[in-house]
């Protein structure tokens, strides 16, 4: 049996469940064409209730990257 989480929205508060969070994050991060981002989804391998979206510009180094989820776990 699978275990349903949720997360929270950063942008507008709102919870949603993984799949749903992928969905919603579409209505906040509209490409405007200004620079080139990628939206990335950070899963635990072994502990998949663990997730998180990430949207970070195309040119930012690996080093920033990595760092990001650090800052959410604390």
């Amino acid at each position: 049996m699978r275990l349903k989480t949720s997360g929270r929205c950063f942008i507008c508060d709102k919870s949603f469940s993984k799949a749903g969070m992928t969905k919603h994050l579409k209505t906040h991060l509209k490409d405007d064409g200004s620079s080139k981002l990628f939206h990335i989804r950070v899963d635990g391998i072994y502990q998949p209730e663990y997730w998180l979206h990430i949207e970070i510009p195309a040119g930012a180094k690996l080093k920033r990257a990595r760092s990001i989820p650090e800052r959410y776990m604390a």
